[in-house]
């Protein structure tokens, strides 16, 4: 589980819903100074997909005037080593006369 919080403004709870839809940003967001980089409301939509292709879930709670909170949960990793309870090798080569290579994995 990773969590990421911040104390800004928050966000209100009718607006969360839309928070990781292409293209939407809060009201206050579409202002912005000038000199920064353009905001295209893209960045949580990436964000979503990244973490569902991976098999996780992400969510947002947020209190107005006090902050938000984005959670992702990930699935855990399987190695090869979890996922068989040993390392074991894998030969490599044509067969015949060639050479073959055993490597292990881990």
């Amino acid at each position: 589980r990773h969590v990421v919080q911040d104390t800004g403004e928050g966000i209100a709870p009718d607006l969360l819903p839309f928070v990781f839809d292409r293209f939407y940003r809060i009201d206050g967001a579409r202002t912005h100074d000038p000199a920064s980089p353009p905001r295209t409301g893209l960045g949580l939509a990436i964000v979503k997909s990244i973490v569902e292709l991976h098999g996780g879930t992400i969510s947002v709670t947020s209190e107005v005037g006090r902050g938000t909170t984005f959670t992702v949960d990930l699935p855990p990793v399987v190695s090869a080593l979890d996922s068989l309870g040993q390392p074991h090798s894998v030969r490599f080569g044509r067969g015949g006369d060639s050479p073959s290579k055993d490597a292990n994995v881990v």
